[in-house]
């Protein structure tokens, strides 16, 4: 499953080489860097306790890629994103998914809400790219 993951994500920015004329082809070229960089995040999430909801592909005058993702609220405690914070140093794209799921579990907690029992993340990778974590039912826009 990590590598059909991956190879999908491969593909994706092969597809978007053949269709995104549109792009200079540094942007372009950066775009399918940042791409590839996410090809090694999305499986190593797989390997954390997520699980692929929803993948897509939009192509035009800003390209980019959709990805949601499905864990375990437990799973993600503060202690566990702590470790996996100290395990990805120097990956500066994990670790801007890890932040952004401390940060949003942090200001959740502050609610004092009942906790949720499923946490979703909402990657867009195009530019601007976007990171959005989610507790409880899952936001599809």
């Amino acid at each position: 499953m990590i590598d059909k993951v991956k190879k999908t994500i491969l593909q994706a920015g092969d597809l978007l080489k053949e269709q995104a004329g549109n792009l200079s082809g540094s942007a372009l070229e950066r775009l399918i860097d940042i791409f590839e960089d996410w090809a090694e995040v999305f499986p190593q999430l797989v390997n954390y306790g997520f699980s692929m909801i929803n993948f897509s592909l939009s192509v035009g005058l800003s390209p980019g890629m959709t990805i949601f993702m499905r864990g375990n609220t437990a799973d993600f405690d503060e202690e566990r994103i702590k470790e996996l914070l100290i395990e990805n140093t120097g990956d500066k794209t994990m670790l801007s998914v890890l932040k952004t799921i401390q940060t949003t579990t942090s200001l959740y907690e502050k609610t004092t809400l009942e906790p949720c029992e499923d946490i979703y993340l909402k990657i867009v990778i195009g530019i601007p790219p976007e990171i959005k974590v989610t507790f409880g039912e899952l936001e599809f826009l």
